[in-house]
């Protein structure tokens, strides 16, 4: 369904088994434990789950659910992340960066999530997308 679900399932490959419907469920096992969110700029203003959203603002979303409207990229990446009700299970954070992410800010979303996540495997991954600063996979 997205493409943090299909890294999740690509990462799950094992090339030594039997039978096509075992390498399939393997592959598929995994996707029940990815969490996908991301952050996009809004290209309106608009008032949605009782969030106040203006135009230009980064938005974070979890599928078609926006969670949070910040003037910030690196914000609305911590902002959804923390928001997310199942985060206290998850061990994984992997982040594809987008286009219009640079060094710095890549850096600090690194810093920031190490700091907030100490235990958690943190990966990231030049996905240059043009629409999306970040696409977030936490599984």
């Amino acid at each position: 369904h997205s493409a943090a679900e299909g890294y999740s399932a690509l990462s799950m490959i094992d090339p030594l088994v039997d039978t096509i419907d075992e390498f399939v469920e393997a592959m598929s096992g995994s996707i029940e434990y990815v969490t996908t969110v991301s952050v996009t700029n809004s290209v309106r203003d608009a008032f949605m789950n009782g969030i106040s959203i203006k135009k230009g603002s980064y938005i974070g979303l979890d599928g078609e659910n926006i969670l949070c409207s910040v003037d910030d990229k690196i914000t609305a990446a911590v902002t959804t992340i923390k928001a997310l009700p199942d985060i206290d299970s998850k061990e994984t954070i992997i982040v594809f960066y987008g286009n219009d992410v640079t060094g710095e800010e890549r850096d600090a979303l690194e810093s920031e999530l190490n700091n907030l996540f100490p235990l958690f495997d943190i990966g990231f991954i030049e996905g240059g997308q043009p629409l999306y600063s970040f696409i977030i996979s936490v599984e």
